[in-house]
């Protein structure tokens, strides 16, 4: 099994405070210690709208070029604040190297992302169903998840990260951490955006909900066979 190279940078801990910002969905990191973010959709107008492929925020024009080169779409001319650069792909699914699990912060959170209630993954997966329910009932914690990690298709871009409150991205990163238990070393995932099975569709407007999971693949080096797995259409 051959092994990726080591991620030479700190993972945060889940003390540090994380900052967020209004109009994007899977934000919540500042830049500040990392080259980028993955992020899904976008809320405009008060009203949410879910959208199939990945945005990637980077810090330099260079960095946006490569992106847009490697996952295909465009710089958005909208101006997202600070040094941020962001580019719409038409990428569904991107592959990450994470360094294991210490690169994966799962939590449970109650009272909004500044009190935490449980920080150990043990939380996140065996009660999820229950959870989910009392959050529906205007009630109870929600997930909180952090991953750290290099795309694996341009790795020179240094670390990105993702924040996410999804009950299906949690339930998938729960069965990732503990994979990683077992291995030793690095590992290659997907991180996919898919049609949610848990909320009702309209189909008569054409309404899709999309969420980000976590999915294992098979454990490799990085090199530029990876981009060709890279799928440009929603599944």
């Amino acid at each position: 099994m051959n092994t990726l190279p080591r991620l030479n940078a700190d993972v945060p801990s889940t003390s540090q405070r994380l900052s967020g910002e209004e109009g994007d969905e899977g934000t919540g990191v500042s830049l500040g210690r990392v080259g980028g973010q993955l992020r899904i959709g976008l809320v405009r107008h008060a009203t949410h709208d879910s959208q199939p492929c990945w945005r990637i925020t980077v810090r330099t024009a260079e960095a946006a070029r490569d992106i847009a080169a490697r996952f295909g779409g465009f710089r958005e001319p909208r101006d997202v604040g600070g040094d941020e650069i962001q580019v719409q792909t038409v990428a569904n699914k991107i592959q990450i190297v994470l360094a294991g699990p210490e690169a994966i912060i799962p939590e449970i959170r109650l009272g909004g992302v500044r009190r935490t209630a449980r920080t150990d993954q043990e939380a996140v997966a065996p009660v999820i169903a229950r959870l989910r329910s009392n959050v529906r009932d205007g009630k109870g914690p929600f997930p909180y998840v952090l991953l750290t990690f290099k795309l694996s298709a341009e790795p020179q871009l240094g670390l990105f990260q993702y924040v996410s409150e999804s009950w299906s991205f949690a339930q998938s990163v729960y069965e990732a951490k503990k994979f990683f238990q077992d291995v030793d070393g690095e590992a290659c995932v997907s991180m996919c955006l898919r049609q949610s099975q848990a909320r009702p569709v309209s189909v008569a407007h054409g309404e899709r909900i999309w969420e980000p999971v976590v999915s294992l693949e098979e454990f490799h080096a990085p090199s530029s066979k990876v981009a060709s797995s890279i799928t440009t259409e929603p599944a």
